[in-house]
């Protein structure tokens, strides 16, 4: 994650479990506690063989982390300006059949099982095509799905320049969770050779009425 540069702790060169660090919290176990108590725990003891060689407090490969499953979130929100415009063509008698918009919010979840080199579980600040995905689908557009028996009209919008039509198999919230997750993922996977993937995708209208797509397996392949 871009905007820390070690672990859980978020200080770079500092342990991630400071108690460890504590001659106090030491003294107050009592030097065959201390020991005894990380050798009941590998994860203290790897905790304890950090805080206790330099070598390893200046190191910020993946190997000076934790064992287990990261996981950091992008989000952007109703202010990003991702307001879009579709239709619901088979729901019948609720007004969703018509066409109406909103300024959706996405919010990423990214996993990974190793860090990078700097401590990182995706680089944020590498996050920009995703971004600019986004504004190119759902940015002032009219999205369609593929099977609307209204999408000759739309396309005939579309070429006289009043819409920006976007076909998708399926629209709604779901469906653009869905849409998404497969693009995102294809994405994180690509830039980093399969260490990160995305878990899931939300995808909310406004604050009250929001849907999430995550496979029904989720992981590396």
């Amino acid at each position: 994650m871009g905007s820390g540069a070690y672990g859980p702790s978020g200080v770079q060169g500092q342990s991630p479990w400071p108690f460890l660090a504590s001659p106090s919290n030491k003294l107050a176990l009592g030097e065959a506690g201390f020991l005894d108590a990380a050798a009941r725990s590998p994860l203290l003891l790897r905790a304890m063989t950090f805080v206790a060689s330099p070598a390893r407090a200046t190191h910020t490969g993946p190997a000076a982390h934790p064992a287990g499953l990261w996981r950091v979130v992008k989000t952007y929100d109703h202010a990003e300006g991702l307001s879009c415009c579709f239709r619901q063509w088979q729901a019948g008698d609720s007004h969703c059949r018509y066409l109406h918009g909103y300024a959706l919010a996405f919010r990423f979840t990214f996993l990974a099982e190793t860090l990078d080199d700097r401590g990182w579980c995706i680089d944020f600040g590498g996050l920009k095509p995703l971004r600019a995905w986004l504004h190119e689908t759902f940015d002032h557009t009219t999205l369609a799905a593929a099977d609307d028996p209204e999408l000759p009209t739309l396309r005939a919008l579309h070429a006289q320049g009043l819409i920006q039509l976007r076909v998708l198999p399926a629209v709604g919230c779901e469906a653009f969770a869905a849409h998404a997750h497969a693009w995102s993922d294809a994405y994180a996977r690509a830039q980093t050779a399969n260490r990160v993937w995305v878990e899931s995708v939300e995808v909310a209208e406004h604050p009250a009425n929001a849907a999430s797509y995550q496979p029904a397996s989720v992981g590396q392949p």
